[in-house]
């Protein structure tokens, strides 16, 4: 049984993914090596300068082993109380695509269209408290935002990305 909840907000804005490429995972949140982790939400929202018309398919994918390779980036991570002790996972984004790990299952998905009237595309997979999906400690699973091979042809600029995970690690 645990003892301590503490919660844990991290993000990361970029747009360093080049344009014309199929686009997978996009960012990782990674099982504990001492501790279950449990996801309370995740977003993705992408700002496109150009306006350009596109779709975006966008799934929460839980994964059994880590993806690898890539281009990763530590996110930022901010705890929900200043007392919480320091989390003990380091999410990732990714700037150029990992080899992906093995698919357990698709958590949520988003599928739509980018407009001219609608240059922001805001996603939120969110879960209430006793459904939350869990990550086992010691695992090598994760949860992943993957864009399902989304491919971007607006030239040489890409949508902004901007990615947040509320997370809990459970002491």
């Amino acid at each position: 049984m645990s003892s301590k909840i503490s919660t844990y907000y991290s993000t990361a804005f970029f747009n360093n993914f080049s344009s014309g490429i199929q686009i997978t995972d996009i960012a990782m949140l990674p099982a504990s090596a001492t501790n279950r982790v449990r996801l309370k939400r995740a977003t993705l929202m992408l700002i496109d300068p150009t306006t350009t018309l596109y779709s975006i398919t966008a799934k929460l994918i839980k994964r059994s082993t880590l993806d690898t390779g890539g281009t990763s980036s530590a996110m930022s991570i901010v705890p929900a109380n200043s007392s919480n002790p320091s989390s003990t996972i380091t999410p990732v984004y990714y700037s150029s695509n990992p080899t992906t790990g093995t698919e357990v299952g698709g958590i949520s998905f988003f599928y739509g269209i980018n407009t001219q009237d609608n240059s922001r595309c805001e996603i939120l997979f969110g879960q209430n408290d006793s459904e939350a999906p869990e990550l086992a400690a010691g695992s090598t699973e994760c949860f992943v935002i993957d864009l399902d091979n989304t491919i971007f042809t607006t030239g040489s600029i890409t949508p902004a990305i901007f990615i947040a995970f509320e997370y809990q690690e459970l002491f």
